[in-house]
């Protein structure tokens, strides 16, 4: 998948299902912060993603784990962006940075990164998240690539990110 405003080409996930964009929003409707406040916060201010890949179908009755691309047309650089994101998170239930937020390069694109943990509701359950955060800003757009699962277990999805960010490389932007 080419992600041309930044110059960026990835490959998802194996045997991972891409979703209509849509499903971001009927995602978010189903999984509930404790926080009511967040929650509405939430519900109006996340952008629909502009590719949404599952590990499961849609339907997946627990947490699916995820990887999404948010892309936006700003003038902030990666750790800007992500300096804000984790702001907003940081009112999620047990909120933990695991991985602190980090500068990298990637041929030429200012590229942010971080690991954290917290928890989320769908349905009864109450599942701990870990979220990975990849922020790729080049000229005037940033490209937000957010990858979650389980903190353990079959659904905990390092293989999957591991592969992911072998594969993240540069291609011309426009």
């Amino acid at each position: 998948y080419v992600i041309a405003s930044v110059g960026v080409k990835f490959t998802a996930p194996k045997g991972w299902h891409l979703n209509a964009s849509n499903f971001s929003k009927e995602n978010l409707e189903a999984l509930r912060p404790s926080n009511a406040g967040l929650n509405e916060l939430l519900k109006k201010r996340t952008p629909v993603a502009k590719l949404i890949f599952t590990n499961y179908p849609v339907d997946y009755p627990s947490l699916n784990p995820t990887l999404q691309a948010h892309e936006r047309e700003v003038s902030f650089s990666a750790m800007q962006v992500l300096d804000e994101a984790l702001k907003q998170m940081s009112a999620l239930d047990s909120f933990k940075v695991i991985e602190a937020p980090r500068a990298l390069v990637l041929e030429g694109r200012d590229v942010a990164t971080c690991r954290v943990t917290f928890k989320l509701t769908k349905g009864d359950e109450t599942y701990e998240v870990e979220a990975r955060s990849l922020v790729i800003s080049h000229q005037d757009h940033v490209v937000s690539l957010g990858f979650s699962g389980l903190t353990q277990g079959k659904d905990r999805s390092e293989a999957e990110y591991q592969a992911f960010l072998k594969s993240l490389t540069a291609i011309n932007a426009k």
